[in-house]
């Protein structure tokens, strides 16, 4: 089973799967906001808190409407985040395909200009988003 991935597409994990996370076990949805050849993901947390801080996605009609400010690349060991064929997610199956909606092409590029654009995080997130498209 090879499940196909495109910018847009919602990702399921879990907050303590993420990079540097706090290891709180909240389920957590993010969108794609690149693939690279190697499958390799740049995911945006989405949120349901309506702390103002998080910015809103239009024409986004999922349970989750708003981005956290952070890009991520890598998983809670420090590696690439790559998507598992699994239904369930655990230790090993970190990351899986969401059955939430896409998100369209245009409310992505809104979700990549608000987290470049961050006061605080913008420049690392370019960074970021730098490294990963580099790996091929």
């Amino acid at each position: 089973m090879n499940i196909k991935l495109h910018i847009g597409s919602i990702i399921h994990s879990n907050d303590r799967y993420f990079y540097k996370s706090d290891g709180i076990p909240k389920s957590r949805e993010a969108v794609v906001v690149y693939v690279n050849e190697r499958g390799e993901l740049a995911l945006v947390k989405l949120t349901t808190s309506k702390n103002p801080k998080y910015k809103l996605i239009s024409n986004y009609n999922g349970k989750s409407k708003a981005i956290t400010e952070t890009l991520y690349i890598k998983d809670n060991d420090g590696q690439p985040i790559k998507i598992s064929n699994a239904k369930q997610i655990n230790n090993i199956n970190k990351f899986i395909k969401s059955s939430f909606p896409d998100i369209s092409e245009k409310s992505v590029e809104e979700i990549i200009d608000l987290v470049v654009n961050d006061a605080k995080y913008g420049q690392r997130n370019i960074s970021r988003l730098e490294q990963i498209k580099k790996r091929k």
